[in-house]
């Protein structure tokens, strides 16, 4: 991602180079819709994300301005990003991971000389469940408060008695005037 979208070099991982990432890598049944998170949202926005998920990450200028306004994943903290969806959604995210293998060639650096890793991956490398806590947390930051689910006023029972009483008392306080 760093030296393959633009701006290119770049040790920042912004917005764009996101959006790019998730459309070129897109599933077919995406747990969130990426796309959309890294077009659309403001950048205050996407800083409160990476924040509520501790993604280390800096504020860069963008093109339009010299101000720096827009958050930009650190590597470590793009490495935190992947490796939290991968917990929440071991089997979609070990199919995005497969595509990216496929297409880019990873290089480390080896003992000797660097090595190029394998273009297939295991699946035994990933959990065999869901992380259902980061599958909450994803939950609370990704998704918007007005589609959450909202109780029914029904459902409420803001004035229901104590057990074992038969209602709700009132008491009447007087007052005492001064004038």
């Amino acid at each position: 991602m760093i030296a393959d979208y633009k701006p290119q070099k770049s040790t920042v991982v912004t917005p764009a180079k996101m959006e790019e990432y998730y459309s070129r890598y897109k599933l077919k049944e995406e747990p969130y819709h990426f796309v959309s998170i890294f077009h659309t949202w403001p950048y205050k926005q996407l800083s409160r994300l990476y924040k509520g998920l501790d993604c280390e990450y800096y504020m860069v200028p963008d093109e339009k301005s010299v101000v720096p306004t827009l958050p930009g994943l650190t590597p470590s903290g793009i490495e935190r990003w992947i490796t939290i969806f991968m917990l929440a959604y071991p089997e979609e995210e070990s199919k995005r991971f497969q595509k990216v293998v496929e297409d880019m060639p990873i290089d480390v650096n080896g003992v000797i000389f660097p090595e190029r890793l394998p273009k297939q991956t295991s699946l035994h490398l990933f959990p065999k469940e869901p992380n259902q806590g980061w599958v909450n947390v994803l939950e609370n930051l990704l998704i918007p408060e007005p589609t959450k689910a909202i109780p029914l006023e029904r459902e409420r029972k803001p004035y229901t008695a104590l057990p074992g009483e038969a209602g709700v008392e009132f008491r009447t306080h007087t007052h005492r005037s001064w004038i």
